[in-house]
């Protein structure tokens, strides 16, 4: 066993390494099997272990650890909500009077072309007396 050290160029890092030795019988001779045990900081000549947890995940924060002024900061920016539903339920009614302005409307042109329809049918069985 021993600790190697192995330099990244992609991400400008030095990660060490346990470093033991093996038989390989399909190669017949000692290989390396390394296990990751963290970074190595330059600064403090120190190693930083990674362990088995793998990346460091994000902290969630919750409201209350957010302070009071930054809260209340964006409320200032945000429309109230009572003003943005008042502003639908208007929108609302406007898209159903016209929706029942436009089914009027189509009533009417049907009326009118069921009452031409029966004219023209009154007129063609008039002019063939033969019939």
């Amino acid at each position: 066993m021993s600790i190697t050290r192995s330099y990244n160029k992609h991400n400008n890092t030095y990660y060490v390494y346990d470093t033991q030795y093996v038989w390989s019988e399909e190669k017949q001779k000692k290989v390396p099997k390394r296990t990751c045990i963290g970074k190595w900081d330059p600064e403090s000549n120190q190693v930083i272990p990674t362990g088995s947890e793998g990346r460091l995940r994000k902290k969630v924060v919750s409201v209350q650890e957010i302070p009071a002024d930054l809260r209340n900061s964006n409320e200032e920016n945000v429309p109230d909500i009572s003003e943005l539903f008042s502003k639908i339920a208007l929108n609302l009614k406007n898209i159903n009077q016209l929706l029942s302005e436009l089914a009027s409307d189509f009533e009417s042109i049907g009326t009118y072309l069921n009452h031409s329809d029966d004219s023209s049918k009154k007129k063609t069985s008039g002019d063939n007396p033969g019939d």
